[in-house]
Protein backbone atom coordinates (compact mmCIF):
# COMPACT_ATOMS: atom_id res chain seq x y z
CA UNK A 1 0.00 0.00 0.00
CA UNK A 2 1.31 3.38 -0.95
CA UNK A 3 1.89 5.90 1.95
CA UNK A 4 -0.21 8.38 3.02
CA UNK A 5 0.67 12.08 2.52
CA UNK A 6 -0.88 15.64 2.19
CA UNK A 7 -0.44 16.38 -1.40
CA UNK A 8 0.56 19.84 -1.22
CA UNK A 9 4.07 18.61 -0.18
CA UNK A 10 4.18 18.67 -4.46
CA UNK A 11 1.26 20.66 -5.75
CA UNK A 12 3.87 23.01 -6.30
CA UNK A 13 4.97 20.93 -9.34
CA UNK A 14 1.52 21.39 -11.13
CA UNK A 15 0.61 24.74 -10.41
CA UNK A 16 1.72 26.15 -13.72
CA UNK A 17 -1.10 24.05 -15.41
CA UNK A 18 -3.54 24.78 -13.26
CA UNK A 19 -5.91 27.55 -14.99
CA UNK A 20 -9.56 29.14 -14.09
CA UNK A 21 -11.78 28.58 -12.10
CA UNK A 22 -8.37 26.86 -9.76
CA UNK A 23 -6.43 30.30 -10.09
CA UNK A 24 -8.39 33.59 -9.99
CA UNK A 25 -8.56 35.95 -13.39
CA UNK A 26 -6.72 39.04 -13.43
CA UNK A 27 -10.47 40.44 -12.24
CA UNK A 28 -11.38 38.63 -9.62
CA UNK A 29 -8.12 40.49 -8.09
CA UNK A 30 -9.01 43.63 -9.01
CA UNK A 31 -12.35 42.74 -7.28
CA UNK A 32 -10.96 41.48 -4.20
CA UNK A 33 -8.46 44.72 -4.34
CA UNK A 34 -11.78 47.14 -5.14
CA UNK A 35 -13.61 45.49 -1.88
CA UNK A 36 -10.41 46.26 0.35
CA UNK A 37 -10.37 49.82 -0.59
CA UNK A 38 -13.36 50.33 -0.03
CA UNK A 39 -14.06 48.10 3.31
CA UNK A 40 -10.23 48.80 4.49
CA UNK A 41 -7.84 51.41 3.21
CA UNK A 42 -10.38 54.28 3.52
CA UNK A 43 -12.56 52.64 6.35
CA UNK A 44 -9.78 52.84 8.73
CA UNK A 45 -10.11 55.21 11.60
CA UNK A 46 -8.15 58.45 11.34
CA UNK A 47 -4.78 58.70 12.42
CA UNK A 48 -4.05 54.66 11.93
CA UNK A 49 -1.44 53.38 10.25
CA UNK A 50 -2.21 51.36 6.91
CA UNK A 51 -3.45 47.86 8.50
CA UNK A 52 -1.36 44.18 7.87
CA UNK A 53 -3.60 42.35 5.46
CA UNK A 54 -3.77 38.03 5.95
CA UNK A 55 -3.23 36.39 3.07
CA UNK A 56 -4.61 32.91 3.48
CA UNK A 57 -2.08 30.44 1.62
CA UNK A 58 0.50 32.03 -0.95
CA UNK A 59 -1.55 32.21 -3.83
CA UNK A 60 0.68 34.31 -6.22
CA UNK A 61 -1.76 36.41 -7.67
CA UNK A 62 -2.65 37.81 -4.20
CA UNK A 63 0.66 38.54 -3.42
CA UNK A 64 0.42 42.15 -4.16
CA UNK A 65 -3.40 42.94 -3.16
CA UNK A 66 -2.65 45.00 -0.56
CA UNK A 67 0.86 46.60 1.47
CA UNK A 68 1.68 45.68 3.82
CA UNK A 69 0.84 42.01 3.68
CA UNK A 70 1.31 38.73 5.60
CA UNK A 71 1.18 34.88 3.67
CA UNK A 72 0.47 32.01 5.89
CA UNK A 73 0.86 28.91 4.88
CA UNK A 74 1.54 25.59 6.43
CA UNK A 75 3.41 23.97 3.93
CA UNK A 76 7.08 25.10 3.99
CA UNK A 77 7.55 23.66 0.52
CA UNK A 78 4.25 25.38 -0.89
CA UNK A 79 6.08 29.12 0.26
CA UNK A 80 9.62 27.55 -0.84
CA UNK A 81 7.89 27.00 -4.36
CA UNK A 82 5.45 30.13 -4.93
CA UNK A 83 6.09 32.95 -2.67
CA UNK A 84 7.39 35.77 -5.26
CA UNK A 85 9.89 36.32 -2.30
CA UNK A 86 10.14 38.78 0.70
CA UNK A 87 10.59 42.72 1.02
CA UNK A 88 9.53 45.51 2.61
CA UNK A 89 5.94 45.38 2.17
CA UNK A 90 5.12 41.32 2.26
CA UNK A 91 6.64 38.39 3.80
CA UNK A 92 5.33 34.99 4.67
CA UNK A 93 5.22 32.38 7.54
CA UNK A 94 4.68 28.42 7.70
CA UNK A 95 1.84 28.43 10.43
CA UNK A 96 -1.58 26.44 10.89
CA UNK A 97 -4.25 28.35 9.99
CA UNK A 98 -6.69 26.95 12.93
CA UNK A 99 -4.00 28.33 15.15
CA UNK A 100 -3.11 31.43 14.49
CA UNK A 101 -2.33 33.74 18.04
CA UNK A 102 -2.04 37.24 18.67
CA UNK A 103 1.53 36.59 18.49
CA UNK A 104 1.88 36.73 14.29
CA UNK A 105 1.51 40.38 14.89
CA UNK A 106 -1.67 43.35 14.45
CA UNK A 107 -3.71 42.00 12.00
CA UNK A 108 -6.38 44.37 9.99
CA UNK A 109 -8.26 41.85 7.40
CA UNK A 110 -8.14 38.95 5.95
CA UNK A 111 -7.48 37.36 1.96
CA UNK A 112 -7.91 34.12 0.24
CA UNK A 113 -8.20 31.98 -2.63
CA UNK A 114 -10.02 28.67 -2.24
CA UNK A 115 -8.56 28.89 1.41
CA UNK A 116 -12.05 27.78 3.60
CA UNK A 117 -12.82 24.90 0.66
CA UNK A 118 -9.20 23.35 1.27
CA UNK A 119 -10.47 21.95 4.18
CA UNK A 120 -13.92 20.00 5.64
CA UNK A 121 -16.87 21.34 6.41
CA UNK A 122 -17.86 22.58 8.77
CA UNK A 123 -14.77 21.92 10.90
CA UNK A 124 -11.71 23.35 10.22
CA UNK A 125 -13.64 25.80 8.62
CA UNK A 126 -15.18 27.14 11.92
CA UNK A 127 -11.63 26.98 13.93
CA UNK A 128 -10.36 29.53 11.43
CA UNK A 129 -13.45 31.95 11.37
CA UNK A 130 -12.60 32.10 14.90
CA UNK A 131 -9.30 32.72 14.85
CA UNK A 132 -9.59 35.38 12.45
CA UNK A 133 -12.70 37.41 14.29
CA UNK A 134 -10.62 37.46 17.24
CA UNK A 135 -7.53 38.65 15.10
CA UNK A 136 -9.07 41.19 12.89
CA UNK A 137 -10.67 44.41 14.60
CA UNK A 138 -14.34 45.18 14.55
CA UNK A 139 -13.49 47.61 11.06
CA UNK A 140 -11.72 45.15 9.18
CA UNK A 141 -12.92 42.30 7.09
CA UNK A 142 -12.42 38.85 5.60
CA UNK A 143 -12.51 38.28 1.83
CA UNK A 144 -12.41 35.15 0.49
CA UNK A 145 -12.70 33.74 -3.38
CA UNK A 146 -14.99 30.31 -2.66
CA UNK A 147 -16.53 27.82 -4.64
CA UNK A 148 -20.04 26.65 -3.56
CA UNK A 149 -21.49 24.09 -5.57
CA UNK A 150 -25.22 25.54 -6.34
CA UNK A 151 -25.56 27.51 -9.50
CA UNK A 152 -26.78 30.99 -9.03
CA UNK A 153 -30.12 31.68 -9.36
CA UNK A 154 -30.23 28.13 -11.13
CA UNK A 155 -33.20 26.39 -12.22
CA UNK A 156 -34.14 22.63 -10.60
CA UNK A 157 -32.95 21.33 -14.03
CA UNK A 158 -29.71 22.70 -13.54
CA UNK A 159 -28.49 21.11 -10.63
CA UNK A 160 -26.03 18.26 -11.73
CA UNK A 161 -25.69 15.03 -10.46
CA UNK A 162 -22.56 13.37 -11.03
CA UNK A 163 -24.20 11.30 -13.92
CA UNK A 164 -24.90 14.41 -15.53
CA UNK A 165 -21.57 15.75 -15.03
CA UNK A 166 -19.99 12.69 -16.87
CA UNK A 167 -22.12 12.66 -19.50
CA UNK A 168 -21.29 16.32 -20.48
CA UNK A 169 -18.10 16.11 -19.05
CA UNK A 170 -17.05 17.65 -22.91
CA UNK A 171 -19.23 20.49 -21.94
CA UNK A 172 -17.12 21.54 -19.63
CA UNK A 173 -13.92 24.21 -21.49
CA UNK A 174 -11.17 22.80 -19.32
CA UNK A 175 -9.89 19.59 -17.22
CA UNK A 176 -10.10 21.76 -14.48
CA UNK A 177 -13.55 23.39 -14.57
CA UNK A 178 -14.92 19.69 -15.02
CA UNK A 179 -12.72 18.28 -11.92
CA UNK A 180 -14.67 21.21 -10.00
CA UNK A 181 -18.10 20.38 -11.38
CA UNK A 182 -17.35 16.39 -10.32
CA UNK A 183 -16.41 17.25 -6.91
CA UNK A 184 -19.36 20.08 -6.73
CA UNK A 185 -21.52 16.99 -7.77
CA UNK A 186 -20.35 14.61 -5.66
CA UNK A 187 -20.67 16.64 -2.50
CA UNK A 188 -24.54 17.73 -3.54
CA UNK A 189 -24.76 13.73 -3.64
CA UNK A 190 -22.99 13.23 -0.43
CA UNK A 191 -22.65 16.10 1.84
CA UNK A 192 -20.13 19.19 1.59
CA UNK A 193 -16.81 17.51 2.14
CA UNK A 194 -14.82 15.40 0.03
CA UNK A 195 -11.50 13.42 0.42
CA UNK A 196 -9.50 14.65 -2.28
CA UNK A 197 -8.41 10.73 -3.22
CA UNK A 198 -12.30 9.69 -3.81
CA UNK A 199 -12.16 12.79 -6.37
CA UNK A 200 -9.46 10.81 -8.28
CA UNK A 201 -11.28 7.76 -8.21
CA UNK A 202 -14.51 9.07 -9.51
CA UNK A 203 -12.40 9.88 -12.42
CA UNK A 204 -10.73 6.74 -12.62
CA UNK A 205 -14.35 4.97 -12.34
CA UNK A 206 -15.90 6.79 -15.48
CA UNK A 207 -13.17 7.36 -17.42
CA UNK A 208 -10.68 4.41 -17.53
CA UNK A 209 -8.92 5.61 -20.70
CA UNK A 210 -7.95 8.75 -19.98
CA UNK A 211 -6.76 9.45 -24.02
CA UNK A 212 -9.79 8.61 -25.10
CA UNK A 213 -11.49 11.33 -22.61
CA UNK A 214 -9.15 13.85 -24.32
CA UNK A 215 -10.05 13.25 -27.62
CA UNK A 216 -13.71 13.07 -26.79
CA UNK A 217 -12.67 16.43 -25.08
CA UNK A 218 -10.22 18.25 -26.73
CA UNK A 219 -8.24 18.92 -23.42
CA UNK A 220 -4.36 18.46 -22.61
CA UNK A 221 -4.03 15.21 -21.24
CA UNK A 222 -1.35 16.74 -18.90
CA UNK A 223 -4.23 18.38 -17.43
CA UNK A 224 -6.20 15.56 -17.40
CA UNK A 225 -2.21 14.11 -15.37
CA UNK A 226 -2.95 16.54 -12.47
CA UNK A 227 -5.58 14.71 -10.85
CA UNK A 228 -2.87 11.99 -9.72
CA UNK A 229 -1.89 14.85 -7.07
CA UNK A 230 -4.90 13.30 -4.78
CA UNK A 231 -3.15 9.83 -5.17
CA UNK A 232 -2.78 8.89 -1.18
CA UNK A 233 -3.58 12.70 -0.16
CA UNK A 234 -4.72 12.35 3.24
CA UNK A 235 -6.18 16.02 2.56
CA UNK A 236 -10.08 16.98 2.86
CA UNK A 237 -11.76 19.43 0.46
CA UNK A 238 -15.52 20.64 0.85
CA UNK A 239 -18.25 22.29 -1.41
CA UNK A 240 -20.65 24.09 0.54
CA UNK A 241 -23.83 25.45 -0.66
CA UNK A 242 -23.83 29.04 -0.89
CA UNK A 243 -26.55 28.49 2.16
CA UNK A 244 -23.92 26.47 4.32
CA UNK A 245 -20.98 29.14 3.80
CA UNK A 246 -23.32 31.64 5.39
CA UNK A 247 -24.28 29.17 8.23
CA UNK A 248 -20.46 28.65 9.33
CA UNK A 249 -19.91 32.12 8.89
CA UNK A 250 -22.79 33.67 10.83
CA UNK A 251 -22.20 30.76 13.33
CA UNK A 252 -18.54 32.46 13.78
CA UNK A 253 -20.20 36.12 14.52
CA UNK A 254 -19.27 37.54 10.98
CA UNK A 255 -21.99 39.00 8.48
CA UNK A 256 -21.44 37.04 5.25
CA UNK A 257 -21.86 39.08 1.85
CA UNK A 258 -22.02 36.84 -1.46
CA UNK A 259 -20.17 39.51 -4.53
CA UNK A 260 -20.43 37.86 -8.02
CA UNK A 261 -17.66 38.25 -10.38
CA UNK A 262 -18.51 37.54 -13.96
CA UNK A 263 -16.19 36.59 -16.68
CA UNK A 264 -14.59 32.67 -16.24
CA UNK A 265 -15.46 29.42 -16.50
CA UNK A 266 -17.72 28.41 -13.37
CA UNK A 267 -17.34 31.76 -12.45
CA UNK A 268 -21.44 31.56 -11.16
CA UNK A 269 -20.27 29.21 -8.55
CA UNK A 270 -16.90 31.34 -7.59
CA UNK A 271 -18.43 34.07 -5.61
CA UNK A 272 -16.38 36.13 -3.14
CA UNK A 273 -17.12 35.62 0.22
CA UNK A 274 -16.94 38.84 2.32
CA UNK A 275 -17.23 38.56 5.63
CA UNK A 276 -17.47 41.75 7.69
Amino acid sequence: MAEQRSHWEAYHSRWARLRPPLRPTAEVVSALRAELQRRVVTARPRGEPMPTCLLLGVTPELARVHTPLLAVDRNPRMIEALWPGDDAGRHAVCADWTTLEASIGPIGCAVGDGSLNVMAYPHPQTRVLERLRALIPAHGCVITRCFVRDIHTATDHERETVARVVETAEHSASFHGFKWRLAMAICGERGPSLPVVQLREELRKHFPDRDALARRTGWDPGDIQTIDAYANSTEIYSFPSRAEFVQVARATGWRPHLLEVPGYELAERCPLLVLS
